[in-house]
């Protein structure tokens, strides 16, 4: 092969070489040219994955969780009332931008330590103390709990250090030294002003009332009244205990005596009728007894029992019940309004009756016990009569022969028997 030939394969050579290179070279720019694409597309995040915020401080803003500037962009949710930037937690924040949606997170954190100031408390030997007692004051964005250090000991009189971990939400601790002062304390408490007291049954009682306790160390002292023998709907005398303890455990009791007395009957009261019907009633029935029984034994009782006396007033039927329960006297409106009550708490259907007003006024009960209703007058009467389930015809027959004694309205009531 001549010299020239040689030559010109070499230049062509060479020529394919550079084609070659320049081709894997812009090759290599184009894939180099698209990854950086691709990094710069898809690679560099629009909100920020978590944000880290100090408890206590504002609510970060929506521009806070961006990597730039950009339109369109909306708070979808997680920076709202349910944020409390005074705990520790982690919120999801959805933000969107251009119509697509991105979460983050949100990091409340504490780093800073609680700071305190412990102050000087007293307790007394063996007693009891907690560690809040003995802080003043905690200034600390987050919630803190208060511990001992260690277990103190009481048990001994005189000054001594104790020490207090502070710890917040985050779980940064402080730890401060408290003095206390353990006293010995034998001396019990001192109670003041107790008397005997009175009441009228059916009314209430201040316990309390004028009663003092002073302590040579404790100016709290506990004071409980024991009045838990003590009826105030029953007439009687009934022991009161005051009693006073103080913190080292002294404790001092004081005796006295409540006397419930029968109030007038202008002060009587529904409840206090109802304990009296209530307690008459447990003498004189029985459980086994039928409504009929009852109603007689309650006729009985109240015909035996109660004197006649005129003058009884007629305008509260509370009143009138309370003549003849406790009084044991009256007219025939306190056998009436006596046999009312006792017949109500006794489960018997009732209703009042009285004459129609003429120079003279008259009341009594109608009962019902099941089959239909029937007169009972329990007042007493010169002539013996004795009206107890009576019908109509009956009564209607004593009062035509005897002045209109129970002549009465028929609309105003229901059919009597």
């Amino acid at each position: 092969m001549s010299r020239r030939m040689e030559g010109k394969r070499l230049r062509r050579a060479r020529r394919r070489r550079r084609i070659l290179i320049t081709k894997m070279i812009l090759v290599f720019s184009v894939f180099v040219l698209i990854i950086v694409g691709c990094v710069c597309f898809f690679g560099t995040p629009m909100v920020a994955e978590e944000l880290t915020i100090e408890a206590g401080s504002a609510m970060p803003d929506v521009s806070d969780f961006l990597e730039k500037d950009y339109r369109d962009v909306r708070l979808v949710s997680g920076l709202d009332d349910s944020v409390d930037m005074n705990t520790v937690a982690d919120y999801v924040v959805v933000i969107e931008i251009s119509g697509k949606k991105y979460t983050s997170i949100l990091h409340v954190i504490d780093t800073v330590k609680p700071v305190v100031t412990p102050k000087t408390a007293q307790v007394y030997i063996k007693g009891t103390i907690g560690p809040e007692d003995l802080i003043e004051k905690i200034e600390d964005v987050t919630e803190t709990t208060v511990a001992f250090a260690g277990t103190p000991d009481f048990s001994k009189a005189g000054s001594q250090q104790v020490e207090l971990t502070v710890t917040d939400e985050g779980g940064n601790t402080t730890t401060v030294t408290a003095d206390v002062e353990v006293v010995e304390d034998a001396e019990a408490p001192v109670i003041s002003g107790v008397e005997e007291l009175t009441v009228a049954a059916g009314n209430s009682i201040s316990y309390k009332r004028n009663i003092t306790v002073t302590d040579n160390y404790d100016s709290e002292v506990e004071l409980t009244v024991d009045n838990s023998g003590v009826d105030l709907n029953k007439e009687g005398d009934y022991p009161i205990t005051y009693i006073a303890k103080d913190k080292a455990g002294n404790e001092t009791s004081v005796n006295t005596v409540l006397h419930v007395t029968m109030p007038a009957a202008e002060q009587a009261t529904e409840e206090l009728i109802n304990a009296l019907a209530d307690e008459q009633l447990a003498k004189i029935t029985t459980a086994d007894m039928g409504e009929y029984e009852k109603a007689e034994a309650i006729f009985n009782w109240v015909h035996g029992n109660i004197g006649y006396s005129d003058g009884t007033p007629v305008t509260d039927w509370i009143q009138g019940a309370y003549h003849g329960l406790v009084e044991h006297s009256g007219d025939c409106f306190v056998y009436a309004m006596t046999s009312k009550a006792l017949l109500t708490r006794a489960g018997i259907t009732n209703m009042d009756i009285q004459k129609i007003p003429t120079s003279t006024h008259h009341y009594w009960n109608l009962i019902d016990i099941g089959d239909g209703w029937y007169h009972f007058d329990a007042t007493r009467r010169r002539d013996g009569s004795y009206f107890f389930y009576c019908t109509d015809e009956e009564v209607m027959a004593y009062s035509t022969t005897h002045r209109g004694t129970h002549n009465y309205d028929p609309s105003l009531y229901p059919k009597i028997q």
